[in-house]
């Protein structure tokens, strides 16, 4: 009976466990802010999270019936770990325990989704608790948002430009992908929580699209444009409380309206302008220095070809330093095709990607598993390609991305045929709102490094994608 009673409470405290879990994330941000503020580095919040990870993957287990899933999956990431760590090894691995480290905060993914699923199945109210979670986190982040521009502490998004509300975070890719994520969850939960209630869910919508219009990036402008459209569409279709869902579709469209009208003033669009005035000054810049180069080596008896790539070195070498440096000018020059354009090889994300891409023709068995975190890094700077798709397949190869796609298309298509199978059930704010946080998420994976690699983001995509599962799941099992 006793045993009973304690199975019992521990099932009814999986869902502040949620709730805990989503409310940690950003405060743990926080506790990794100041640390860098005070040169303490990272170390710190990194065993915290990693302590983190391990207590979801023993919770997981634990209230886990079928642990089979769980020893395939722990397997598998075992498996592709000595596979990874065996091709490291063979071109000379320097740093294994900086790159495992590097590959565990990418295991938190499907770890924690794993988790999550389990949580759901053991007690249904931890999908609802998930909403709650995101509507507190996101609470956190506007109140420390707050506290920073009160108190004049504000890094900003752009810190170089003081552009854009940051708060006490560290990395402003990941804080937008996480606000991008947390949105649409704190809106999806107003909407269900108050029955569809026109009021509460404008207020609601004003202070996520606030947060997002603030943000000044052009993902979080997007996330904010394509939420509000997504969920003014979607209230056209929902089944129950049509004249609620008909009020809300005009007010989504206005936030749709004031997003295209404002653009033009918002911060991301200061932001743009200065981002094509320092491109100006860079092209400027090149041309000297190309013009200076040429005339130099006009004075030399050289080919074309060889009078060609002298006019590119001091470009070349100013803007392009870690590949040149480390590959050569010649090989650079030709990976570029001899291109003189500021976009393009001013262009940060441009010059990590070609970084990768030589490295993994010096070392064509890490295309499978994967290149060494710190083979990456030059003269103190690190090349990890600005994409987490590019990313996740020079970290961990054809055979890490293949299997974390084929995951992530897996899901979507269980969502696809739920809704084919059964639209009125399955159509819900609950799957409207998740399916808009992954595709929030997907598109910061996409065009930034700030989701899959990024632990304080990735947790809010792995629950959102385990709640998709879980939904679509018991929708079937239902109707069955």
């Amino acid at each position: 009976m006793k045993n009973i009673l304690s199975q019992k409470r521990m099932e009814q405290s999986l869902p502040l466990a949620v709730v805990l879990l989503c409310a940690l994330q950003p405060l743990i941000d926080v506790f990794a802010y100041v640390l860098d503020q005070n040169g303490v580095g990272n170390l710190p919040s990194l065993l915290l999270r990693s302590l983190l990870l391990a207590g979801m993957v023993i919770l997981g287990m634990a209230v886990s019936q079928n642990k089979k899933p769980w020893y395939w999956l722990l397997g598998s990431l075992a498996l592709f770990t000595i596979l990874h760590g065996a091709v490291c090894f063979y071109y000379g691995y320097d740093d294994p325990i900086h790159d495992l480290v590097n590959l565990a905060r990418m295991y938190q993914l499907p770890l924690a989704g794993f988790m999550f699923a389990s949580l759901c199945r053991k007690e249904e109210k931890c999908l609802s608790a998930l909403f709650v979670g995101a509507s507190v986190s996101l609470g956190l982040i506007a109140l420390i948002g707050l506290l920073a521009t009160i108190t004049g502490t504000d890094p900003h998004t752009y810190a170089n430009k003081s552009v854009g509300l940051l708060g006490w975070f560290v990395t402003p890719s990941a804080q937008s992908a996480i606000l991008s994520m947390l949105v649409p969850l704190f809106v999806g939960f107003v909407m269900k929580k108050t029955h569809l209630h026109p009021l509460y869910v404008a207020l609601a919508s004003l202070l996520g699209f606030g947060l997002l219009f603030l943000f000044a990036t052009r993902l979080a402008y997007a996330s904010f444009m394509g939420t509000a459209w997504a969920f003014g569409f979607f209230c056209l279709l929902f089944r129950e409380e049509k004249k609620k869902s008909r009020i809300l579709t005009m007010v989504f469209s206005a936030f749709v309206l004031a997003g295209i009208l404002l653009a033009s003033v918002s911060p991301m669009e200061k932001n743009q302008s200065m981002v094509q005035v320092n491109l100006e000054k860079k092209q400027a810049h090149i041309d000297a220095l190309v013009e200076e180069d040429l005339e130099n080596a006009k004075n030399q008896v050289l080919a074309d070809m060889d009078l060609r790539l002298a006019s590119l070195e001091s470009a070349y070498e100013f803007y392009l330093p870690g590949v040149t440096g480390r590959f050569g000018l010649m090989e650079t020059a030709e990976y570029y095709n001899y291109s003189t354009d500021a976009s393009v090889i001013a262009d940060a994300r441009l010059q990590k990607k070609a970084y990768c891409t030589m490295l993994l023709r010096e070392q064509p068995l890490c295309a499978l598993f994967g290149l060494e975190l710190g083979d990456m890094t030059f003269d103190g700077n690190t090349y990890d390609a600005e994409n987490d798709f590019h990313g996740i397949f020079f970290l961990c190869g054809m055979v890490g991305l293949i299997g974390l796609l084929g995951s992530i298309l897996w899901l979507i298509g269980r969502a696809l045929l739920a809704l084919k199978r059964d639209f009125a059930r399955v159509l819900t704010p609950q799957l409207v709102s998740l399916a808009i946080c992954a595709v929030c998420g997907l598109a910061h994976a996409y065009f930034t490094a700030g989701l899959l690699r990024r632990p304080n983001a990735s947790i809010y995509f792995s629950l959102c994608l385990a709640a998709i599962w879980y939904l679509t799941t018991r929708r079937k099992e239902e109707k069955s």
